[in-house]
């Protein structure tokens, strides 16, 4: 049982836990409190422990998912194998070699995954500050006579452009950058993410 629990210690990370349990922390690594109602975050994830000042509560990664979900500890730790799909057994028995394959599979299909929209993600952002480029270019250069159509259309696709590298750079989620480099087409659409 303690080796299950070390290995998880060892593979995940007290962000990865937050954000799957639907916590996104802060640039400062802050989330508000999950064992009550805040308006203030004032729970800090570290590397791989909490600390909840509003509570005075505080431990490591299996501990926060036993407290978030109201299980114990080995309930969170077998919690934390299916969801990250970490290739340990968790029966006690050295019968499950299919089960861990499994696992080992799926998280080797999760990585894959990761590396898709990662090569995705920064084949749009190329093509985006390409098309910024072109769009600044055209209109503060003059390159376009100003209040024509022409101009209107390149101020209006510079906003568009500069809204999506928004979105994947600065204010969006990874839900909202996989929908946009969905839309976008390219990589990302042809890999099936």
């Amino acid at each position: 049982m303690s080796e299950v629990f070390s290995e998880i210690k060892k593979t995940l990370t007290m962000p990865q836990v937050a954000r799957h349990l639907g916590f996104e922390p802060n640039r400062a690594g802050f989330i508000k409190s999950p064992f009550q109602d805040e308006r203030t975050a004032s729970c800090k994830l570290y590397e791989r422990s909490f600390y909840d000042f509003s509570t005075n509560t505080g431990g490591g990664l299996i501990r926060f998912t036993a407290a978030v979900l109201g299980l114990n500890n080995w309930q969170a730790a077998c919690y934390l194998v299916d969801a990250f799909y970490l290739p340990y057994s968790v029966s006690g028995s050295k019968d499950n070699r299919e089960q861990i394959r499994k696992r080992e599979q799926e998280r080797k299909r999760q990585e894959e995954k990761e590396q898709r929209f990662k090569a995705a993600w920064l084949q749009e952002v190329d093509r985006l500050k390409k098309w910024e480029e072109i769009f600044t270019r055209a209109i503060e250069w003059n390159a376009i006579p100003p209040m024509s159509d022409l101009w209107a259309y390149a101020t209006m696709e510079l906003q568009k452009v500069s809204y999506r590298l928004d979105v994947l750079c600065l204010i969006g989620n990874r839900r909202e950058q996989e929908e946009l480099l969905k839309e976008a087409g390219g990589v990302f659409e042809k890999t099936g993410i």
